[in-house]
């Protein structure tokens, strides 16, 4: 089910219980036991991986520096 939801994050639980031939409710569990949470009509992953969080602390350490340097000028349209 993991790999059915990597390749289209768009799909629903209705197709996945249809691919897999099981109940809906048996679905929904999977769905939840392996952390993910419908948002905004995609599949997410519920919680982050180490690697995603280091990847997250760094992009917004260097927005933070980014700002620090040029002000609200860093908000600013081209």
């Amino acid at each position: 089910m993991d790999e059915i939801i990597q390749d289209d994050r768009l799909v629903n639980a209705d197709t996945i219980d249809r691919t897999l031939g099981i109940e809906h409710y048996a679905v929904q569990e999977m769905i939840e036991s392996v952390g993910y949470r419908k948002f905004c009509a995609r599949w997410v992953r519920h919680l982050l991986n180490e690697d995603h969080k280091v990847k997250r602390k760094a992009i917004a350490s260097e927005l933070l520096q980014r700002y620090r340097q040029e002000g609200d000028d860093f908000c600013s349209v081209l």
